[in-house]
C-alpha cells in the first residue's frame, strides 16, 4: 500500500533484514532516514552488508524484513524501474557497440522520448561532463576516467529521484579517484539530488559524504558526520575504522576513585570534566590518534612520553613517526581488522607487552631513528574504550593545529 509524500524525507530504511538461502545474515534490522538532497555514504570491511542495502534499496534485491520509502512512498514491493533511482556501478556497465551520446541517450530512448529532447538533454548533460568532444566516440576509445563520467551522465540524463553508486570509482588510479571525488561532489551540490555512495575506503567516504554510516556485520555501527565519527566515535570499531593513519590503541588501567589514568608509563590524573561518566574501573583501553601528538609543549599539548622511533615515513610537509609503547596491545579481534558484532574480547588471548604507535608531526620536527626524543600529546585527546563490547566512555576533543617548534630531548 502506497503512502501519501512527506516533503524532504527522502529515503527511508525501517528495520530492514536480510538473510540469504543459505542462512547468512547480511543486515540485522537496519533503521536508517536520508534527507532529501543528502549524500550518504555507506562504508565498512568487505562482507559488512553496504551492497546489500544499496541492492535492497535499488530493488535488485528483495529484503525478508522491513520496509524501503522513497520521498515517502512506500517502494518495497516495487521492480526497480518503477522506484525513479539511477544506479552507478563499479564496472560502469556501458555498451561498448554504442556512441557515448548513444550511450546518454539510452534511458530516455528507451522511455520515448521525443528525439528533440533527447539531443537537448544529452548536450546539456555531455557539455557538464566535459564530454561533447567524445559523443561521437565508443566506450573501448575512452579513459577509465571518460568512462566514469559517461555512466555518471547516463544516470543522470533521466532525472532521478536519487542516484545510487557502488564503489563507482574502485577501477581508478590513486590520481583520477582523488579528482573524481571532487567532481562527484560538485555535481551533487549542483543537481542537489540525494545520493547514496557505497564504499570499503573511509577517506573516501570521510571526503565524500554529508554523513557516513559505517556498518559491521550486517550491523550499523554509526550514522553521523565525518567530524562526529572521528572525534565522538562510538565504539573502538568505529575509532580504529575511521582515520588514517589508524588510531593508536593500547589496554590500560584507570582508576575511578582518583581519576588516575595509567598510560604506558604514565600516571595521568584526569580533570573533572575528562572523566569517564559511567562506573569505569580497573583495566581499559585506550585510543590516541596521530594527529594529536605535537613534538612541542604548548597550552594544548601539556603531556608527553619518551619515544625511541624506530621507523620514520616523510610525506613531504609532515612525517609518520613509528615507535613502541611500554603497554599491552589491543588484540586485533577489538579492531576494525575482525570480529562479531555480537561477540566479547577475550583480554586473555593473543596479548603482546608492547604497543606500536604513530605520530603523525610536522616534518621540520627533527625526529631521527633511534634518537631519544619526546611527544607531546593532551589529555582533551585521549580517548577511553571499555573491555566488553569496545564502547566509548571518553571521546576525544576537537584537535588543535600544531606549531612548529624542535622536539624537546
Amino acid at each position: 500500500m502506497q503512502t501519501q509524500p512527506t516533503q524532504g524525507c527522502g529515503i527511508e530504511f525501517n528495520k530492514i533484514n536480510m538473510i540469504f538461502a543459505d542462512g547468512t545474515t547480511a543486515i540485522k534490522s537496519l533503521d536508517l532516514s536520508i534527507k532529501q538532497g543528502e549524500f550518504v555514504v555507506l562504508v565498512g570491511p568487505s562482507g559488512c552488508g553496504k551492497s546489500t542495502a544499496l541492492r535492497i534499496l535499488a530493488g535488485l534485491e528483495q529484503a525478508t524484513g522491513g520496509t524501503i520509502t522513497i520521498n515517502g512512498h512506500n517502494v518495497t514491493d516495487h521492480d526497480p524501474q518503477e522506484r525513479d533511482i539511477a544506479m552507478i556501478f563499479q564496472s560502469y556497465a556501458l555498451y561498448p557497440h554504442k556512441t557515448v551520446f548513444d550511450n546518454l541517450a539510452y534511458p530516455l530512448q528507451v522511455r520515448r522520448v521525443s528525439k528533440a529532447e533527447i539531443a537537448e538533454k544529452v548536450s546539456g548533460i555531455a557539455n557538464m561532463l566535459g564530454l561533447t568532444p567524445l559523443l561521437n566516440r565508443k566506450p573501448g576509445a575512452l579513459s577509465g576516467g571518460e568512462r566514469q563520467r559517461v555512466a555518471m551522465g547516463r544516470a543522470m540524463v533521466r532525472s532521478p529521484k536519487a542516484f545510487l553508486m557502488d564503489e563507482p570509482l574502485s577501477n581508478l588510479d590513486a590520481a583520477l579517484r582523488v579528482e573524481m571525488r571532487g567532481e562527484i561532489r560538485r555535481l551533487h551540490r549542483r543537481l542537489g539530488v540525494t545520493t547514496v555512495y557505497v564504499t570499503h575506503d573511509q577517506v573516501e567516504a570521510m571526503t565524500m559524504g554529508d554523513r557516513v554510516a559505517v556498518l559491521r556485520g550486517g550491523d550499523l555501527q554509526q550514522f553521523d558526520t565525518p567530524q562526529k565519527l572521528y572525534e565522538e566515535s562510538v565504539n573502538m570499531f568505529v575509532a580504529s575504522f575511521i582515520g588514517s593513519p589508524a588510531i593508536n590503541l593500547c589496554m590500560s588501567n584507570f582508576n575511578h576513585s582518583t581519576g588516575v589514568l595509567q598510560l604506558a608509563d604514565n600516571y595521568i590524573e584526569l580533570p573533572d570534566d575528562r572523566r569517564p561518566k559511567v562506573g569505569i574501573d580497573g583495566e581499559v583501553m585506550v585510543g590516541i590518534r596521530p594527529e594529536a601528538f605535537n613534538y612541542r609543549r604548548d597550552s594544548e599539548h601539556d603531556q608527553s612520553m619518551t619515544i625511541v622511533p624506530n621507523i620514520i615515513e616523510s610525506l613531504g610537509s609532515e612525517l609518520l613517526v613509528h615507535f613502541e609503547v611500554a603497554a599491552e596491545r589491543v588484540p586485533i579481534e577489538m579492531t576494525a581488522a575482525a570480529r562479531s558484532a555480537n561477540s566479547r574480547l577475550d583480554l586473555d588471548v593473543n596479548r603482546s607487552k608492547t604497543a606500536r604507535f604513530i605520530a603523525k608531526l610536522d616534518a621540520c620536527s627533527g625526529y631521527q631513528i633511534d634518537q631519544p626524543a619526546k611527544v607531546w600529546y593532551s589529555t582533551d585527546h585521549i580517548m577511553i574504550f571499555e573491555t566488553g563490547k569496545g564502547e566509548t566512555v571518553l571521546p576525544s576533543k576537537s584537535l588543535v593545529a600544531i606549531a612548529d617548534h624542535p622536539p624537546s630531548n
